[in-house]
């Protein structure tokens, strides 16, 4: 007897992400990794996630790129039994800030505390936000923020369609 393979119906999971989007939710099959590429105001960070965990997906890794004009956090979710991937992109703004979602994904609490070590992002309401990797006394040290005569805009980095700067 062959196992049934699990499908993921992601239309009713694509109109509820939608509502957070800044622009159409592009489905991008296999040519970046994910299936799904969303941009969001980081307002409805918390409750994306909230969406993502109703829906069984997991975090699989947040992080940062230094872009001009803001740091863009991303985050890829994975689904526990379908191959499906969402990679969720936000900008943490001039202020580098945006809400934690620690207290939805327990996972999270290391990724974004890599995040504040390496680029200076702050994750408001995160529970732990202390020092990962870096020591206290390197509380100044962002190794991963560039000059900003070397720094790329969005749209250098990513694919057209989802730049923040378009």
């Amino acid at each position: 007897m062959k196992a049934k393979k699990l499908m993921l119906e992601k239309a009713p999971l694509i109109a509820a992400l939608q509502a957070f989007a800044e622009i159409p939710i592009e489905q991008t099959g296999i040519k970046c990794g994910c299936d799904i590429d969303i941009r969001i105001d980081s307002k409805h960070i918390q409750d994306c996630a909230k969406k993502l965990l109703e829906h069984e997906f997991y975090v699989s890794f947040i992080t940062a790129v230094h872009v001009n004009p803001a740091c863009e956090v991303i985050y890829q979710f994975g689904h526990f039994e379908t191959s499906c991937r969402i990679m969720i992109r936000v900008s943490a703004g001039p202020d580098k800030s945006l809400p934690s979602i620690a207290g939805i994904y327990q996972g999270a609490d290391w990724h974004e505390r890599e995040a504040h070590d390496f680029f200076g992002i702050t994750f408001t309401d995160h529970p732990h936000l202390k020092p990962l990797i870096l020591t206290r006394e390197e509380h100044d040290f962002k190794p991963l923020l560039k000059p900003d005569e070397r720094l790329k805009s969005c749209a250098d980095i990513f694919h057209p369609a989802q730049a923040a700067d378009k």
